[in-house]
């Protein structure tokens, strides 16, 4: 089938695993990075985050320990402008 659309619009790969994890793509990929941003300023942690990524995922398929290991990975990684 291909693929369809333009790559250079995703998000990076780090940021596609965490916001993929729900069956129904309802985890959007600014709710992502805010949470980077959050756990960075030092306002949430990894598993406050993690449980918030939760949230819009109304399936229930999303997995807050895996998404806490994830954060832990792509946070050291990720810079944001305050």
């Amino acid at each position: 089938m291909g693929i369809f659309g333009d790559l250079n619009r995703l998000p990076e790969e780090a940021v596609l695993q965490l916001s993929t994890m729900c069956g129904h793509a309802m985890v959007p990929a600014n709710l992502v990075l805010r949470m980077v941003r959050e756990i960075k300023k030092e306002r949430k942690s990894f598993q406050e985050a993690a449980l918030e990524l939760t949230k819009p995922c109304h399936c229930g398929i999303y997995n807050p320990a895996r998404a806490e290991k994830l954060l832990r990975r792509l946070v050291p990684l990720m810079t944001y402008d305050s």
